[in-house]
């Protein structure tokens, strides 16, 4: 699923939203953005070395 045409987009049984987030990528591995399911960002987890980042409490998405 695409989020405006922009960004991948998955959603897990839970109903979080995973976007991909090439733009804070390294070396070809994408950041993925977590959103819970209303839309709240809970985090990102970096696929290169699974690093995590801790929530920004101002970004919200459209689910």
């Amino acid at each position: 699923m695409k989020d405006n045409g922009k960004r991948e987009r998955r959603v897990d049984k839970k109903g979080n939203i995973y976007e991909k987030d090439y733009m804070h990528s390294k070396e070809g591995a994408p950041v993925w953005e977590k959103y819970n399911k209303r839309g709240k960002h809970q985090g990102e987890v970096d696929d290169h070395n699974n690093r995590r980042k801790k929530p920004d409490p101002n970004k919200r998405i459209d689910p």
